[in-house]
């Protein structure tokens, strides 16, 4: 059965399914902003920590979620609890 939101009217295939109503983030504070406040500081420090460890990545949102792109999708983070992947880049 059909999930539909009540504030966007977008339909689901599972009940209370996590999205954003409305116009997705175009920037990694943007997502941060939009989340609880209660995960906001810790979001900043493992964003902080990416920026360090991988400064020539490019930041983009992807699928509504922050990501690291470095010819590949490097790094992703999205709901709550924080969730995380990661994918290999060889080094040249």
């Amino acid at each position: 059965m059909k999930w539909k939101c009540p504030k966007c009217g977008r339909e689901f295939g599972r009940q209370g399914q996590d999205h954003y109503c409305g116009k997705a983030p175009e920037t990694i504070d943007e997502y941060i902003a939009a989340q609880d406040e209660t995960v906001q500081p810790r979001l900043r420090e493992v964003h902080e920590i990416l920026r360090t460890a991988i400064p020539d990545a490019e930041e983009r949102i992807s699928w509504s979620m922050p990501t690291y792109w470095k010819g590949k999708n490097v790094w992703g983070a999205f709901g709550l609890p924080v969730f995380l992947f990661f994918s290999i880049i060889p080094h040249v």
